[in-house]
């Protein structure tokens, strides 16, 4: 059973929000922090014991959040199809992709599809996913067509060199590094489609998950195994294990066994079985999930800006535990404030203040990104977080009459 307090409807299904998806977002994060936290290590170190298990279990942060981002369009696949959601969808992926510009830039790049950009061409595939007439069914072909596209058709492809003939296949296929993306859509959009198949089966049998939230997390157990007992084959016969440019085949398969123990760890945190403190110091409500990405990039260049550099790993468990107290924390003071900012009344008034502070921020990140490193850093950190808080804010990019964006 859970703690918290669950209504159901007239058909006995289960209503109001799910605290079991905040959960796995605070463990997504954590996994992320404590991976690039490593940076302050020597690679040494990074390369052997249980530091190596916990970067190794890091890499895998993308992997959950691209997986959440499907949980959320599926819990919502039972809701009213609206006109007007589009203008809200394109205005969040706007700023997702605006948010990864104030990177790439920071760095001296045009451009870049990175980590916040791919959630939102996620977002967009699924809405269209989720106005289609059969979106379960279009969810699941597009996941085992990427997987073919990426392990099977795109290896061929490869081999006879087409992938690097034709024009934008490489980021099609996923077989070579393209540059400007860190996200191929192959195999990247896997776990899109498939948190969104598993966001549906959410939708539709909470009530049964409420209730029987231990086979539930039995169930997850023994998902995990398969693809593990697979990968651990793969591994005793020398396979290589890495995500970056490409995505190996070893780490795609085990990827699915940390998708489905993450799963069940955020049934049983929020279970009775688990202190009630636990969960609250992990969940990751609105927005929080989104700030916690600048704000630690800018914990770890502030400790750079220190000198933390080549440290023991004794030092590292200590840095990694404080950059991610103080990462949730300053991420949950940017919900309370992205909830202030909701409620105010004058919306136009901030809108168009928060929008001039995110133009300022931009502006000064391209005029500096090449001389004053500290700048830059700030500039954009604050044009980020200024994003986090337009988010919260209807129709931002595409503007609407309140009454419009609000239905």
């Amino acid at each position: 059973m859970t703690r918290s307090n669950v209504d159901t409807d007239s058909k006995g299904k289960v209503q109001g929000h799910w605290r079991e998806l905040d959960v796995l977002r605070g463990i997504a994060a954590g996994m992320m922090v404590t991976n690039h936290v490593s940076v302050f290590l020597s690679s040494q170190y990074i390369e052997s014991g249980f530091i190596k298990a916990v970067f190794f279990i890091g890499s895998f942060a993308p992997v959950m959040f691209f997986f959440i981002t499907g949980v959320g369009a599926g819990i919502q696949s039972g809701q009213r199809k609206k006109v007007s959601r589009w203008s809200n969808v394109l205005n969040k992926v706007g700023i997702l992709v605006l948010a990864d510009l104030l990177m790439a830039w920071s760095h001296g790049a045009v451009w870049h599809l990175d980590f916040l950009g791919f959630i939102g061409l996620s977002i967009l595939i699924l809405e269209i996913v989720r106005n289609s007439n059969s979106p379960v069914i279009v969810s699941a072909i597009g996941l085992g067509a990427v997987s073919l596209l990426r392990y099977l058709i795109g290896p061929i492809a490869h081999r006879f060199g087409y992938d690097q003939q034709i024009w934008g296949l490489s980021f099609l296929l996923g077989t070579e590094i393209t540059p400007g993306v860190s996200y191929p859509l192959t195999p990247w959009l896997a776990y899109p489609f498939l948190g969104y198949l598993a966001g549906v089966a959410i939708d539709r049998f909470r009530s049964v998950i409420e209730k029987q939230r231990s086979k539930v997390m039995l169930g997850l157990i023994g998902a995990a195994i398969v693809p593990g007992i697979i990968a651990s084959y793969l591994a005793l016969k020398g396979a290589v294990f890495f995500r970056w440019g490409t995505v190996s085949l070893g780490f795609y398969i085990i990827s699915f066994t940390t998708i489905s123990v993450c799963a069940a760890l955020s049934l049983l945190l929020c279970s009775d079985l688990c202190p009630t403190f636990i969960p609250w110091l992990l969940s990751m409500k609105g927005i929080s999930s989104l700030a916690v990405v600048p704000i630690h990039y800018f914990l770890i260049d502030a400790g750079h800006w220190l000198g933390l550099r080549e440290i023991q790993p004794e030092v590292y468990y200590a840095v990694a535990i404080a950059i991610l107290a103080l990462s949730f924390f300053l991420a949950a003071w940017m919900d309370e404030a992205g909830n202030t900012v909701r409620k105010i009344s004058q919306q136009k008034f901030v809108r168009n203040s928060l929008i001039g502070l995110l133009v300022t921020s931009a502006i000064i990140v391209l005029a500096v990104n090449r001389t004053d490193p500290m700048t830059t850093t700030i500039a954009k950190t604050i044009g980020q977080l200024t994003l986090c808080l337009l988010f919260v804010l209807p129709a931002t990019l595409i503007p609407l009459p309140l009454s419009k964006a609000k239905a």
